[in-house]
């Protein structure tokens, strides 16, 4: 596939909207960081489900304080598979709310498709202003890219530790007010430059 087809306005990274209102999860304490990791790329299956609670209001998509691991409501399970989207998978979970009581119809959420690494020569790298009197400005790289070489053609994907999907996925959970989800397009993301460079 040739860098000069693709159209990098049509992906969006998919992440944590960081919002107070919904539920947000934790684990029983028996997932490490390499598994979170090998469960969101589906390359573990858990022997028995994984045990979540923590407080705040279901919503579409519930995310923990592992940031790999999430959880969607059988709806976003229904909204990929009616579109036949290509990259995704989901386990068993137990999910429970504020008060110990059992939270149905949620999955953990696996994401298949491969992107292959970032691509930070076509960043621009833009220094921001600092976030606080006290604080000093920082740099960030302006816009995310993959190698096509390196893609899949999944709908959902990974670029190195990124979720990244198709608009047709962010068209889909429009349609169906898919909740609890941040998609920016790819040109727009901002990369901490720290990571790049430490």
């Amino acid at each position: 596939m040739s860098i000069s087809i693709v159209n990098y306005k049509a992906f969006f990274w998919m992440s944590d909207p960081l919002a107070n209102r919904p539920l947000r999860l934790d684990t029983d304490g028996t997932v490490s960081g390499t598994m979170a990791w090998q469960l969101s790329r589906g390359q573990l299956i858990p022997k028995r489900p994984l045990v979540a609670a923590m407080g705040g209001q279901p919503a579409s998509i519930l995310w923990t304080r592992f940031p790999p691991l999430g959880c969607v409501h059988q709806r976003v399970i229904d909204v990929l598979s009616q579109h036949n989207f290509k990259g995704w998978d989901v386990y068993p979970v137990e999910v429970y709310g504020r008060k110990g009581e059992p939270v149905p119809d949620y999955y953990g959420f696996a994401i298949t498709g491969r992107g292959g690494e970032v691509d930070i020569s076509r960043s621009q790298l833009v220094t921001k202003p600092a976030p606080t009197e006290r604080g000093r400005p920082y740099q960030v790289y302006l816009g995310m890219y993959f190698h096509p070489g390196q893609w899949d053609g999944s709908d959902l994907f990974f670029v190195n530790g990124h979720r990244v999907v198709r608009d047709a996925v962010v068209k889909a959970f429009k349609r169906a007010k898919i909740s609890n989800v941040q998609l920016v397009s790819l040109p727009d993301v901002e990369l901490d430059a720290y990571f790049f460079h430490s």
